[in-house]
């Protein structure tokens, strides 16, 4: 799974073609709105195991790179071996991170000279 840091794009082939998967905030909006429910709470739903959050959650990451791909597409890409057995959960997992500046780098681009609430 190709991850780069930089901007933000998890990598990954299933069902013969090339996906990026990238959370940008419009994507975040679209989950949340779409599940009713905050990025966290979907988190622990796919932790466990709950197939709609893993889904809406994959359709949400990929709608930057392949806008046109219906909800019910997403489901269908969870068939596929590539994404079986955790895989699709680690892919989100690893593109949310990166969203949140906790990818491979650790820090966010604010770094340490953020201001504290």
């Amino acid at each position: 799974m190709p991850a780069n840091p930089e901007t933000g794009v998890v990598s990954f082939e299933a069902s013969g073609e090339a996906y990026r998967l990238q959370f940008s905030i419009d994507a975040i909006c679209t989950l949340e709105d779409l599940l009713d429910k905050s990025v966290a709470e979907i988190g622990v739903q796919m932790a466990r195991g709950r197939i709609g959050a893993i889904r809406a959650s994959l359709w949400a990451g990929l709608r930057e790179h392949h806008p046109k791909l219906p909800l019910k597409d997403a489901g269908e890409l969870l068939k596929d071996p590539a994404l079986k057995g955790g895989k699709a959960t680690e892919y989100i997992g690893q593109a949310l991170k990166l969203a949140f500046g906790d990818g491979d780098g650790g820090a966010s681009d604010a770094g340490d000279d953020a201001p504290q609430a």
